[in-house]
Order: structure tokens, then C-alpha cells, then sequence
């Protein structure tokens, strides 16, 4: 689980440096599209990373193929959860919507690309430094 606990930190730091972010632009931004409580969405993607990152860790511990399984399975639940949240609130909260989904769709980049570059580091191959 040591691996789990450094994506846990990472995840943590990347979530402070994107709420710096996200405080001194989310002011910038037109009043149609700010989302003045946009650190919930952080900190639901906060959440949502760290348990679809457990099990991908825990794919690993079982077979090598099981962990594109996963991967493209929690990237279809994530995405159609994602879409429910978005279509639930702007249904709910007409008023807002705009500015939630841009919030959220910012937040939702910046998380895929970090999700993504981990993911990378960890099952990239190294190249091999004898050529042949």
C-alpha cells in the first residue's frame, strides 16, 4: 500500500496547487460562468481519484491484462457519472449551470491529465539504452 499512500500525497499536492489555481482565476471569469464554490468539486474529484485509483492498484495485485480492463471500465463509469452529476445539478440548479459545468469540466481536465501522466510513469516501459 505504499504505493497508494505516494498517490495519495501527489494527488493532495496537485489538489493544493489546482485550489491556488482555481482561487485567483475563478474571479477572473465572466459572473455567468463562475462557480464561487468550485473547492467542491475538487474536492469530489479528490475523492473520486483516490477510490478509482485503489482499485486500479488492486487490478495489479491480480492480473497484468486485468488492469486495462479496469482502467477502460472506471473510465466509462467515471465519465457516465460524471455526465449525471453535471445534467442533475444544472437541472436542479438552472441558475448556476453554466458555471458549474465549466468549473467542473476545468477541474475534470486538469484531474484526467494528472491521472493520466501517473499512469504513464507507472506501467511505461523503459526504452532499452543498448541499441541494436
Amino acid at each position: 500500500m505504499r504505493e497508494y499512500r505516494n498517490f495519495i500525497i501527489w494527488l493532495v499536492i496537485f489538489s493544493l496547487l489546482l485550489s491556488v489555481v482555481f482561487y485567483f482565476f475563478i474571479p477572473s471569469l465572466p459572473a455567468k460562468y463562475r462557480y464561487d464554490e468550485w473547492w467542491k468539486v475538487i474536492v469530489f474529484f479528490v475523492f473520486t481519484t483516490a477510490a478509482f485509483h485503489y482499485g486500479l492498484i488492486k487490478s495489479t495485485q491480480k492480473r497484468a491484462n486485468s488492469v486495462t480492463v479496469y482502467y477502460m471500465a472506471s473510465t466509462t463509469i467515471k465519465l457516465l457519472l460524471y455526465l449525471g452529476i453535471m445534467i442533475g445539478y444544472s437541472l436542479l440548479h438552472k441558475e448556476k449551470a453554466a458555471g458549474f459545468i465549466a468549473a467542473f469540466f476545468m477541474v475534470y481536465f486538469f484531474y484526467t491529465v494528472f491521472e493520466v501522466g501517473i499512469l504513464y510513469r507507472k506501467f511505461s516501459v523503459p526504452a532499452s539504452k543498448d541499441p541494436a
